[in-house]
């Protein structure tokens, strides 16, 4: 009796030890990983896609999924209208396995029927083929801990038969690649095949198999103003050994852009630094493909988010984010801000309207705020950027060789948060390889030789009064003077107007003259 009452009590306190573990694996949430369709008939070299679903009991948001092959070859995967918008790395396949990492933002998914991707698949002999979830699969719940709460792998079995004749060939000249999204809806499809009568269907299923009921020997359709989503156009052939298996192919449409959006931007008003810029959106058909910028409608850019601008200029600005779905389709947000003004550095060497003697250094100088970087340009090519000093002065020495003529130099300053100034005045300067210095100041070449030249002229002229009296020897003279500007002219063709025409004037005075004396 004593013996029946110990075991009897060392049950009892078994049972209240185990009960909470057996109640929390009772109560525990599952999850399962299924295939769709499961099975089926297809012919040997026959494609056609294997969809794979989680269903679960509980909320989850991150999926691993291994699939094998056994007698069926991989030819591809897809992801379009996947549940699934993270992937820590892209979906991979070979010729027997694939392999799916992806995830979604919490709330995660909770339902009977997620779709996580899909794989294409071809039978390789007759037989049976199967594509099966394997081992090391996993369903993380989305509990803030990431369990695994797999508790089904699901698989799918075919019956591969012998092809009868060879499936027809599709080819879209609109949509001709069928991993990739369009934003157009009318599309032209065109087929060939062993044989001259064929079957064909259009619909949003990717296992159908057009009837043989009413053939037709068409092998051309254009469908218009198709629906957004995914669409497949199937066709068979009939040949001499009878109906082909289903030539499938896969048309992807998306002609509505992302959901508008507004982006923000931190600092937004009188900023002090490159403002950081915010932004996000989504597109229920085909997904965001990437994000674009552009600053008062500059060139666009390809960027993420956030996206911290490197530099900007003091102002306002228009700044416009461009969101491009997978077909290309675009919708554009903007944000305008607002950057603090900051003092605009003027270039004081060389002077606007300065003529500079050939040299093969040109000394730049100029003020702007101490500790600035100043960048310096030359014909709107950057050349430097030097830092000004603590008293705002900066300096620069450009030792390439400069063509004769005029140049244009201008500055910007940039702060140590990298916010640039306004452009400076263009300075505007002449080389001039015939300009000499002079106690300091520049003298234009054609200065000088117009002086030279007049005071020739002069003397010249007076000479000619005081030593020429016969009126052969005068006619003479005005005839060397008219050789003499003729020479001049050709020699001031790379001078300016004014020392031409001044030239001109003092021979018509020294001709004026020499007639006066002839009287």
């Amino acid at each position: 009796m004593k013996t029946a009452k110990a075991v009897l009590i060392f049950v009892l306190i078994i049972q209240f030890l185990i009960t909470p573990f057996i109640a929390k694996q009772v109560f525990a949430a599952s999850a399962s990983l299924f295939l769709s369709p499961s099975y089926g008939s297809h012919y040997v070299g026959e494609k056609f896609y294997v969809m794979i679903y989680v269903s679960g009991d509980a909320s989850t948001n991150a999926y691993e999924v291994h699939i094998g092959t056994s007698n069926m070859t991989l030819t591809g995967i897809s992801t379009g209208g996947s549940i699934c918008n993270l992937y820590p790395s892209p979906p991979s396949y070979t010729n027997s396995s694939a392999f799916f990492q992806c995830g979604l933002p919490t709330p995660g998914y909770l339902g009977s029927a997620g779709y996580i991707g899909a794989v294409v698949v071809k039978g390789n002999s007759p037989g049976t083929g199967t594509v099966s979830i394997q081992s090391g699969s996993k369903v993380l719940a989305n509990d803030g801990f990431g369990t695994n709460i797999i508790s089904g792998l699901g698989s799918a079995s075919f019956t591969i038969s012998p092809p009868p004749t060879a499936a027809p060939t599709i080819t879209s000249s609109t949509h001709p690649d069928q991993d990739k999204w369009y934003k157009k809806s009318d599309v032209s499809l065109s087929w060939t095949g062993a044989g001259s009568n064929f079957v064909y269907t259009l619909d949003n299923s990717p296992e159908t198999v057009p009837g043989t009921g009413s053939p037709t020997t068409e092998k051309s359709k254009t469908y218009s103003g198709l629906a957004d989503g995914i669409w497949y156009f199937h066709v068979r052939v009939q040949g001499s050994s009878g109906w082909s298996p289903t030539a499938n192919f896969r048309i992807q449409i998306d002609t509505v852009p992302p959901l508008a959006f507004t982006p923000e931007a931190d600092p937004k008003e009188n900023a002090t630094s490159p403002p950081i810029i915010a932004f996000a959106t989504t597109d229920a058909t085909s997904g965001v493909d990437h994000y674009e910028i552009r600053v008062d409608k500059g060139d666009w850019t390809v960027i993420t988010a956030p996206y911290r601008m490197p530099r900007i200029s003091s102002g306002k600005h228009l700044i416009e984010v461009k969101a491009v779905d997978k077909a290309g389709n675009e919708r554009i947000g903007n944000v305008t801000i607002s950057v603090k003004e900051i003092p605009t550095p003027v270039i004081t060497k060389p002077a606007n309207g300065s003529f500079v003697p050939y040299t093969d250094e040109l000394l730049i100088m100029g003020h702007s705020s101490p500790r600035d970087q100043v960048e310096i340009y030359l014909d709107g090519k950057k050349i430097a950027s030097v830092t000004a000093d603590k008293n705002g002065n900066f300096e620069f020495t450009y030792k390439s060789l400069l063509k004769s003529g005029k140049h244009k130099l201008y500055a910007i300053a940039v702060t140590p948060n990298n916010i640039e100034s306004r452009k400076s005045d263009e300075v505007v300067f002449t080389l001039d390889p015939r300009a000499f210095t002079v106690g300091g100041f520049v003298v234009p070449g054609t200065a000088l030789f117009t002086s030279l030249l007049t005071a020739f002229l002069i003397i010249l002229i007076l000479l000619i009064l005081f030593f020429v009296r016969s009126r052969k020897f005068k006619k003479r003279v005005l005839a060397i003077l008219h050789e003499l500007e003729t020479q001049v002219e050709k020699d001031l063709g790379g001078a300016d107007q004014k020392a031409e025409t001044k030239v001109e004037q003092d021979f018509d005075k020294a001709e004026e003259e020499i007639k006066k004396v002839e009287k």
